[in-house]
């Protein structure tokens, strides 16, 4: 997903299963981006999706945790420069 501001967010899990986000900052064909964020540990990250709240300038991680019996889980981020925090 891109903003308004040229910043793309990538909301993965990483071998382990654990949640992770990145912001990457487009400039013509070439993305750049900042270091590996966790928003969730323990392996158990699993569907994820995110979608971007440009009224509020916020990003939404929806996934389901299977830490806590596969229940839908979300979490608000914020983005600053090439960095998220939740």
């Amino acid at each position: 997903m891109v903003s308004t501001n040229n910043k793309v967010i990538v909301a993965y899990r990483n071998a382990n299963s654990d949640g992770r986000a990145r912001v990457g900052t487009v400039s013509g064909t070439n993305i750049t981006f900042g270091s590996e964020v966790t928003f969730n540990s323990g392996g158990s990250a699993h569907y994820i999706s995110c979608v971007y709240d440009s009224t509020n300038e916020k990003v939404v991680i929806a996934y389901t945790d299977g830490g806590n019996s596969s229940d839908g889980t979300a979490i608000v981020g914020t983005v600053s420069g090439t960095s998220i925090s939740f």
